[in-house]
């Protein structure tokens, strides 16, 4: 115990001795600390009010089935970024078409796909059937005048031989009775066969169209029952209907679905929409600045945890107050950005939408890392040349509007200062600075 206290004692001793050798006179100065500095700006702003509220979708969708069947493979996971349909450029000849979106589950389809195979089958055969029509009608018809015109020769041929009869008939004894209803009889049977093939040939001539057009609504119905069928069967797959985010999965191999289970949940991030509730004694103002502006007005949206502002255009006055709050909500539409190959903006994430309005004044602006606060009065060092050194002066501030990152302030402070926005928590007045980089950020126009 004795031993570590004197050994305590003479760290204390050599740091003693340390700190003032550094004291002393002829010892060399302490190095400049080295800090970033920014660029003190004036700008024109207008009153600020900034409201809370919360991120939203613009887009947001459960897939669900439209037919009943198991579920053969599910393709994504929650948190899966999915493509939905596209147009495709035209390429030569060929017209522009539309790319389906990404399979997100995949129903079984066998006992749809043999019933598909059944309808190709029965069209191969009604096409098998006009065809063979189309090669043999004309043949039938052909074979019915051919029928025809013999008929009608034996009708000619045996009214002549009719007629000869009847000449000898009045001859006495030189044609018997049976000889010549013999030839009667032939000549009528002839009239009624040449009768019968003018009627065969009329019926062929007749229904020829009827029997094509049976043949081509029979190929034309197949096709359409193949269709129907594809059409089923393209239900069986489930597709994203936007280009989005997979936020749950709603079913899992070996599921038994029915018509209008959900699938999956999908959220369209690329944009979307900060919602904030606004008093309605602002509600003038904010219509104000449409009517004046022409155009939607412009939000600043800070969103809690992130360091960026991101800004938003108010294009939506929901015409319903609430009851209790007496407040309106205001929408905002957003574009998202990435960040590592990840959107940088969630539905449900909140933070505050701050709107300018009402008249506009000039005023100086700092960046707010400028301030450094823990006393009485916010301060700010800025820089002071005195010869070939650059030093500090602390200058005490009122802080008022902030515009993003950047704030609006009261003090000693002109348009050509330059201020410590990095390094300036323990600085000193009148201590001496090195520069390690000049800011070159501006304030967004307000």
């Amino acid at each position: 115990m004795i031993n570590r206290l004197l050994s305590f004692t003479a760290i204390l001793a050599l740091s003693f001795c340390s700190n003032s050798a550094q004291g002393q006179p002829g010892k060399p100065p302490t190095a400049p600390a080295p800090v970033v500095v920014g660029q003190v700006v004036r700008q024109e702003i207008g009153e600020q009010q900034s409201f809370v509220g919360s991120v939203s979708a613009l887009r947001q969708v459960t897939v669900g089935s439209a037919v009943e069947g198991r579920v053969g493979d599910v393709l994504v996971n929650r948190g899966d970024k999915v493509a939905g349909p596209r147009e495709l450029p035209a390429v030569d000849a060929e017209p522009a078409r539309k790319e389906p979106g990404q399979i997100l589950a995949q129903l079984e389809t066998r006992t749809l796909s043999l019933q598909i195979d059944t309808a190709n089958t029965l069209l191969t055969l009604a096409k098998d059937a006009a065809a063979e029509l189309a090669a043999n009608l004309p043949r039938e018809i052909e074979l019915a005048e051919s029928k025809l015109e013999e008929a009608k020769a034996r009708v000619e041929f045996s009214e002549k031989d009719l007629e000869r009869q009847n000449r000898l008939k009045a001859q006495e004894g030189v044609v018997s009775e049976t000889e010549y209803e013999q030839a009667l009889t032939q000549h009528q049977v002839n009239t009624q066969l040449a009768a019968q093939a003018a009627s065969e040939l009329a019926r062929l001539k007749a229904t020829s169209d009827l029997r094509l057009r049976q043949v081509e609504s029979r190929i034309k119905a197949a096709e359409q029952e193949i269709l129907r069928l594809e059409d089923l069967k393209s239900k069986y797959t489930l597709r994203a209907p936007f280009d989005g985010y997979v936020i749950n999965k709603l079913t899992e191999v070996g599921a038994w679905v029915r018509s209008g289970d959900p699938i999956a949940e999908i959220v369209h991030l690329d944009n979307l929409e900060f919602e904030f509730a606004v008093p309605q004694q602002y509600l003038g103002e904010i219509q104000r600045s449409f009517e004046e502006g022409g155009a939607s007005l412009k939000a600043r949206i800070e969103i809690e945890g992130l360091s960026e502002t991101i800004e938003g255009q108010v294009d939506t006055i929901v015409p319903q107050a609430d009851l209790r709050s007496r407040t309106l909500p205001v929408r905002a539409k957003i574009a998202n950005v990435e960040r590592g190959g990840l959107p940088l903006l969630r539905p449900g994430m909140i933070g505050r939408a701050s709107l300018s309005f009402g008249e506009r004044r000039e005023v100086i602006l700092v960046k707010k890392d400028a301030l450094v606060l823990g006393g009485a009065t916010p301060i700010v060092y800025k820089l002071v040349k005195n010869g070939d050194k650059t030093t500090v002066a602390q200058v005490s501030v009122k802080a008022g509007s902030s515009v993003g990152s950047w704030i609006e302030v009261s003090g000693n402070l002109q348009l050509a200062d330059q201020v410590v926005i990095q390094g300036n928590e323990r600085l000193r007045p009148d201590q001496e600075v090195s520069i390690l980089r000049t800011s070159d950020e501006t304030p967004p126009v307000n």
